[in-house]
């Protein structure tokens, strides 16, 4: 899943509200917040309040499809708690070239970790019988 261009791991829930905790977030202008995910900034209006606590709509970028979501603004340990019915959509997307290249070359490279770690235990070994 994708938050603004940040892909990020939620909770999946069945609750009424989602949630975004993030580690610090300041009214940068009249009920606009600024936040990081990923170490990036982001800056969204607020829609509506939640006990004390802005509400802010973000889109978001699940299983090729395009939708934009309210969640409940907190402070905290990053996590997200996510229930799709409570979002809307907006369109299909078309998955980025970049994305897969990526996905594929961060699969490339642990599968080259684990031949290197295996071809070392396999010397080890073979020195053991040798030995």
């Amino acid at each position: 899943m994708r938050l603004f261009s940040e892909k990020v791991v939620p909770t999946f829930t069945s609750s009424n509200l989602n949630i975004l905790t993030v580690e610090d977030f300041n009214e940068v202008f009249f009920d606009v917040f600024g936040f990081e995910i990923n170490g990036k900034k982001f800056i969204t209006e607020k829609v509506s309040d939640y006990k004390g606590s802005p509400v802010v709509d973000i889109p978001l970028v699940l299983e090729g499809k395009e939708f934009t979501a309210s969640f409940v603004l907190q402070r905290g340990k990053f996590e997200i708690l996510f229930n799709k019915a409570n979002s809307t959509f907006v369109r299909h997307v078309v998955e980025e070239a970049d994305d897969i290249i990526f996905e594929k070359k961060e699969t490339i490279l642990k599968e080259i970790l684990q031949a290197r770690q295996s071809a070392e235990q396999y010397v080890k070994n073979l020195k053991q019988q040798l030995l």
